[in-house]
């Protein structure tokens, strides 16, 4: 061992040269404390990467672990993502069916009833018949006539008009609730108005259907054609 200073060859152990009387500095190895803990935090990761091989994953950086989706997850949102595909369909076929539903018994009701109406400058008449079992089951209408006992301006055809609306509108006005008739009218100075509903099954009188009797739809039809409506 020499000094420092002097470079004297000195005993181990010294810490003063015998020949020049410097203190004598004694250097420690050094060690790579660097490369030393770079072993230690690799042998943390290796650790850590074993101990959670099934749950994460490291981008290449220590301490960052990145953790992957939980596949229950995605399970979870699929499984909503159906439910909610299925509650449209359930719903949209509920809308499909009730529309046919209702299609067809608008069709059954359309198949059991016929319209006809004749309009012209005296008279306003529109009268719906009823069906049930292939008879007639029920009557009701609006009529409108007018008041003129002049008709002298008028050609035959509306007379023939006035003349059956008038007669109706008098056989109309009497019936009562015997005959299963709920009636309406009002007489003004110029137009007589009336409404009607007479119902088959409410009469105890029935006569009134009796002029229906064996009359099938298509009969019913071509009587009120003759007659000047139009049917529908």
């Amino acid at each position: 061992m020499k000094c420092n200073n002097c470079g004297n060859d000195i005993l181990p152990g010294a810490t003063f040269c015998t020949k020049c009387g410097s203190k004598i500095i004694v250097e420690e190895p050094v060690t790579n404390t660097f490369f030393n803990q770079e072993q230690v935090n690799s042998q943390k990761v290796n650790n850590l990467l074993e101990e959670n091989r099934d749950h994460a994953f490291f981008d290449g950086g220590y301490n960052a672990p990145i953790y992957k989706r939980n596949n229950s997850d995605k399970s979870g949102i699929a499984a909503t993502i159906v439910g909610i595909i299925i509650c449209v369909l359930i719903v949209g076929i509920a809308i499909f069916l009730a529309y046919k539903v209702l299609t067809k018994d608008n069709d059954k009701i359309k198949n059991n009833e016929i319209t006809c109406t004749e309009k012209n400058k005296y008279v306003d008449s529109s009268i719906t018949i009823y069906f049930k079992n292939n008879e007639v089951s029920k009557v009701s209408g609006k009529l409108s006539v007018v008041n003129k006992k002049d008709t002298s301006d008028m050609n035959q055809d509306e007379i023939t008009s006035l003349t059956y609306h008038s007669f109706l509108y008098l056989s109309l006005m009497y019936l009562d609730k015997n005959s299963g008739a709920d009636v309406t009218h009002k007489e003004e100075e110029k137009i007589s108005k009336l409404t009607y509903e007479i119902d088959k099954s409410k009469a105890n009188d029935k006569s009134y259907f009796e002029d229906y009797d064996g009359m099938t739809k298509d009969d019913v039809i071509s009587e009120y054609k003759e007659n000047g409506y139009m049917c529908k």
